[in-house]
């Protein structure tokens, strides 16, 4: 596998300096990235009889088609492209509230030589959230005949997010393009943490998931979970 160039990552900090946006932001982060990899599966080397280049390096043997015979026999490649993430803004405001905006596009193609067809995975991806701490939030817990007073940090958190995907197998040969599987996912996410102590956390999520099929060989789904967890620290 080889890492196809270029490659790079940006990311530039310095809007939060500008005295407009200073006042709004505690701090504003924008990246953007893009990774790329070039894989060949297997590949061997042709035998002396089908390939025997003259001076310049030209295989003067052909098929029974008149095709040049290649020097090796590749049996498929393949090429990642991940834009991760396209454009990312990370922002915090001054009264500690977190937003992030993030937009990803993948693209993943496979070229298969013994068929001579080229299947296509794309994906597209928005992804928003949101978060805020409310400080020194007063909670009264009752067990039996005890009560107990607390004051702790009530941490809020929502998520969104919206990506479609689909897979496309391109037939050369025959020029045809068809879709064979994809979906449109929409994804929320909203979760209330609460420390209790310095070894208890208590956390009340809520998930959904909707699921619409681009290809009508499957069904709309839709999943939702909801519950209360509460989580045990051991300290060392």
């Amino acid at each position: 596998m080889w890492s196809a160039l270029p490659n790079w990552q940006v990311v530039y900090d310095g809007l939060s300096k500008i005295p407009k946006l200073k006042k709004v932001f505690r701090s504003l982060s924008l990246k953007h990235s893009y990774r790329s990899t070039y894989n060949i599966g297997s590949f061997q080397t042709r035998l002396i009889n089908e390939y025997d280049p003259d001076d310049n390096g030209l295989n003067h043997i052909r098929d029974e088609l008149n095709n040049i015979y290649s020097r090796y026999v590749i049996n498929g490649i393949s090429i990642s492209e991940q834009l991760s993430p396209l454009i990312s803004f990370d922002m915090m405001l001054v009264n500690s509230m977190t937003v992030k905006v993030e937009v990803k596009k993948t693209r993943n193609l496979t070229m298969s030589f013994s068929n001579n067809q080229l299947t296509e995975v794309k994906n597209n991806e928005l992804i928003i959230g949101a978060g805020y701490r409310f400080k020194d939030v007063a909670l009264t817990i009752k067990i039996g005949s005890r009560k107990r007073d607390l004051k702790s940090d009530l941490n809020l958190r929502f998520d969104f997010s919206a990506r479609k995907q689909i897979t496309m197998i391109r037939k050369l040969e025959e020029a045809q393009d068809q879709p064979t599987s994809g979906n449109i996912q929409y994804t929320f996410k909203l979760s209330a943490d609460y420390v209790l102590s310095n070894r208890f956390n208590i956390s009340l999520f809520y998930d959904q998931s909707i699921n619409n099929p681009i290809v009508g060989t499957s069904f709309k789904t839709v999943t939702a979970k909801v519950g209360l967890m509460l989580r045990f620290t051991l300290a060392t």
